[in-house]
């Protein structure tokens, strides 16, 4: 995922703008975090791009 590649580099905006285009087409919370390495993908949390 792109995001993930824009979270290494710093790019928080990046990574919500890529966070938010995979949810438009269909992603779940799950996931996203699977695909950023986050908690949340044994569903102890979510990804929030707070928008």
């Amino acid at each position: 995922m792109m995001a993930a590649r824009k979270r290494r580099e710093g790019c928080d905006a990046c990574v919500d703008a890529y966070v938010d285009l995979a949810r438009d087409h269909g992603a779940t919370d799950a996931d996203i975090a699977a695909a950023l390495g986050d908690d949340a993908a044994d569903g102890k949390g979510t990804y929030d791009s707070g928008r």
